[in-house]
């Protein structure tokens, strides 16, 4: 917070309106002259964003395969340390592997007892422990980082998505038709609710659902957006407000609304984002077409457009989380027989079969 604030001061003294150097692919400057950044995406670019422009080095992670430990279908990525969290949404489990790709245990604990979940639907992972999201019992599962399980902690929420923090956690509610919710519910360690942040409008029943995340964190600061939301939050403040101009969602108007798969929806939505210390990175899409956007947190200026994968020539670039300075892919074994086969001349990737685990993709971030 400290960063932005600094940055928020120093354009206030320069003025109101003064407009930064305009930079190659289409970036455009943004103000400042609110308590937040503007991100102003142009509406008219056709540009090429190279992904070598932020992106360093790539690994791809052959995960090891096995009866014992076959994918259904990987809902969720995150890298800690030396170590893989894998959340598999349809077998209801978390696995984990080394960075090598090999395998080292899981949770799969269906039931009602201690211990047990009935349906996984988010995790997060500390220094200490790894907290399970069972959606169906709404309550947070902590186990130590050899898989003990310590405790449960309830919450009165339809919470889909969480994140652990120092003090306790902060979820994404799901709505549940009842007046007066809001979107976020910050709570302690224990379970007790210490906020809560954005009221939720009462919509019409359209339920836009693309597993989209509510939450970024870097260094120890998390950030929330409503899914397929323009704005971007921390510590209860609006940080970043992403503007498409005459593409954006009316501020009056409720997302929940509209069926955003329309082929006559008429707005642009964020989708992914994530927040490193050099960039805020966020893709949307246009007439179908995946775009991004990278915002320059040092000089407030934004490049836009559709990404050329020069770091992986002829391959997709399609991340969909961030952990540990990692943009991480996951990509099933058959899509790359299917559309990528020159991967599998690759060493690490030499013997995959159809059936196997997927391959992830781990960008480095510069």
């Amino acid at each position: 917070m400290k960063k932005e604030f600094l940055s928020f001061l120093a354009c206030l003294l320069l003025g109101v309106g003064y407009i930064l150097s305009i930079m190659a692919c289409s970036c455009l400057s943004n103000r400042t002259d609110k308590l937040f950044h503007t991100i102003n995406v142009p509406l008219s670019s056709e540009d090429t964003l190279r992904v070598s422009s932020f992106i360093d080095t790539f690994d791809i992670v052959r995960l090891e395969t096995n009866d014992s430990f076959l994918l259904s279908q990987v809902a969720k990525v995150k890298v800690v340390k030396d170590r893989i969290y894998v959340l598999d949404i349809v077998g209801n489990a978390l696995y984990v592997f080394h960075l090598d790709g090999s395998f080292v245990g899981k949770v799969s604990q269906v039931g009602g007892g201690p211990g047990e979940y009935v349906q996984l639907m988010d995790f997060d992972v500390s220094d200490t422990s790894v907290y399970l999201l069972d959606f169906a019992r709404q309550n947070i599962l902590e186990f130590n980082k050899e898989f003990t399980y310590r405790r449960s902690i309830q919450y009165k929420h339809i919470a889909s998505q969480f994140v652990a923090t120092d003090s306790g956690f902060c979820l994404y509610n799901e709505p549940s038709g009842k007046e007066g919710e809001h979107l976020f519910t910050v709570m302690d360690k224990k379970g007790d609710v210490l906020s809560e942040m954005l009221p939720r409008k009462l919509a019409a029943p359209t339920y836009n659902y693309g597993g989209i995340p509510a939450f970024a964190k870097h260094e120890g600061v998390v950030y929330y957006s409503p899914i397929y939301g323009n704005s971007i939050y921390s510590d209860s403040t609006l940080v970043w407000q992403i503007q498409f101009g005459a593409k954006s969602l009316p501020e009056e108007e409720d997302i929940g609304n509209y069926d955003i798969s329309a082929s006559d929806f008429p707005y642009l939505l964020k989708n992914n984002f994530w927040v490193t210390t050099e960039y805020v990175i966020f893709d949307y899409l246009v007439h179908g077409n995946r775009a991004y956007g990278i915002y320059d947190r040092s000089d407030w200026s934004v490049c836009c457009g559709n990404v050329q994968n020069d770091v992986i020539p002829d391959f997709r670039f399609f991340p969909r989380w961030h952990s540990d300075g990692y943009l991480i892919d996951a990509v099933d074994a058959d899509i790359v027989y299917e559309y990528f086969d020159f991967l599998l001349e690759k060493e690490e990737v030499a013997g995959l079969t159809i059936e196997d685990n997927p391959l992830l993709v781990l960008y480095k971030l510069k």
